[in-house]
């Protein structure tokens, strides 16, 4: 293993930029989207430098540096490489820009841990020691907020706010809501309750919550038959919006069913 691997691994256990309060390790994480062609300028690493990148791409290899190896799209992931192409930005390589998080970034004797909030500063600080900064470019948004969990994944922020729940992207007429609970009272048709809209939903995101009661058949949880809640208690389902959004609705016959207030947010999966 390549002595930057070995720093961009310090660098991940000790969670450079993060908060750590009571045990629980917390971290900004900026998103990069190519439709706006975000991106940080830094001063110029040379073609032949090793670089490790901790990278959650959405969009595969685009806007990564010459030279990067092959990506998995949805997941966190080390790669580490010899640059085929001087290095001037992170985020962008000449006019392609990258889709996703990019959340570490070793090499040339520098360190860029993307920690910052980029609503409150535009500075991307060379934690390495050579004074190397960067520059934001396009971003001015706050970074969203997670929270690592003890399988080594990340959770941002609740989306399910009191003011979504009580009044989601869609409701359905077999729907109504008391007590802070919402009922389904079939009557055969698909129903559904979407808490946000498609585009307010996250890429990949958990939802966890309490089915209070529910009889006459199972629960979807998303726009397909499958996951699905058959019984009262807790349930937890990792979704993929790209691959079916959230929805709860009924999968078959008249199903009768009460939910209390969910939890719904942000997932970003590390590679094993």
């Amino acid at each position: 293993m390549s002595v930057t691997r070995n720093v961009l691994r310090g660098v991940l256990r000790s969670v450079t930029g993060s908060v750590i309060r009571a045990g629980v390790i917390s971290r900004f994480f900026t998103p990069l989207d190519s439709s706006v062609t975000q991106y940080f300028g830094i001063p110029q690493i040379p073609s032949g430098t090793e670089i490790t990148m901790f990278v959650y791409p959405t969009n595969g290899n685009v806007g990564l540096p010459l030279g990067a190896p092959a990506v998995t799209n949805n997941i966190f992931q080390i790669i580490t490489f010899t640059l085929t192409a001087n290095m001037d930005f992170i985020g962008r390589e000449n006019t392609n820009y990258f889709d996703g998080f990019i959340a570490d970034v070793v090499g040339g004797g520098r360190i860029y841990a993307i920690a910052e909030n980029f609503g409150a500063t535009s500075v991307l600080i060379d934690t390495g020691g050579t004074g190397q900064n960067g520059t934001a470019q396009n971003i001015s948004t706050d970074s969203p907020f997670f929270t690592k969990q003890s399988d080594g994944n990340w959770l941002g922020v609740e989306l399910i706010t009191q003011a979504v729940w009580e009044n989601p992207s869609t409701v359905d007429s077999e729907w109504t809501f008391a007590n802070n609970q919402w009922t389904l009272t079939g009557q055969g048709g698909v129903n559904g309750l979407v808490l946000l809209s498609f585009a307010d939903q996250p890429n990949v995101g958990r939802l966890e919550g309490n089915t209070l009661s529910i009889s006459g058949g199972d629960l979807r949880v998303t726009i397909a038959v499958t996951p699905f809640v058959d019984s009262t208690g807790m349930y937890s389902f990792d979704i993929d919006k790209n691959v079916s959004s959230q929805r709860y609705a009924r999968v078959s016959g008249n199903v009768n069913a009460t939910l209390g207030k969910p939890s719904y947010r942000e997932l970003l999966k590390v590679a094993a």
